[in-house]
């Protein structure tokens, strides 16, 4: 196989993983990889190189890769970038999963979506002040990402074989972890 599983543990206080890119100084490569979890790059400054399922994403400060469960992904930065990272657990979501047990966000609007872009800056930078209460201003706003996310990115008609895709990954996924957990 020429790609593996990532297995995503949300930081202690809040119920997701934020943090920096870790190729912010440039001249990285995250090789092809996928997890159950929602992911979304926020390029603040600089720029980065997405391919998700073989499609390459450039992009520029202001813009955010939004990443699904189980879709195969790798990153390369040549240059310094600031980037904000997001790992959302997938059952965050599961209200709003398809009969299939199944959600999809799109990629196609998420240049410049302001509204995106300022919940995770204010997110981030609200969790490194981490002034008293700071957990609750930062899932505050995470909320309203979620909402954005939903409301705006989801969708609802996707075709067959990714969903079958989705399942495969799954269950590969399912041994990945009891392999880490167990040997």
């Amino acid at each position: 196989m020429e790609y593996s599983h990532e297995i995503i543990i949300p930081n202690d206080d809040i119920p997701f993983k934020m943090f920096i890119f870790e190729g912010k100084d440039g001249k990285y490569v995250r090789e092809k990889h996928w997890h159950n979890s929602i992911e979304i790059f926020a390029l603040l400054q600089g720029e980065l190189e997405f391919y998700v399922n073989e499609a390459k994403y450039p992009l520029k400060p202001g813009e955010f890769m939004l990443v699904n469960s189980n879709e195969i992904h790798s990153s390369h930065a040549e240059k310094r970038n600031f980037t904000v990272v997001l790992q959302i657990p997938l059952n965050t979501f599961k209200k709003y999963y398809t009969d299939e047990r199944f959600i999809y966000f799109s990629h196609s609007r998420r240049l410049q979506d302001e509204e995106v872009m300022r919940a995770i800056q204010n997110m981030y930078e609200i969790y490194t002040d981490r002034n008293f209460g700071y957990e609750l201003k930062v899932q505050s706003y995470f909320y309203h990402l979620l909402y954005l996310l939903v409301s705006k990115y989801r969708e609802v008609n996707v075709d067959e074989e990714m969903i079958k895709n989705t399942k495969k990954l799954n269950k590969l996924s399912n041994i990945t972890a009891y392999m880490k957990e167990n040997y």
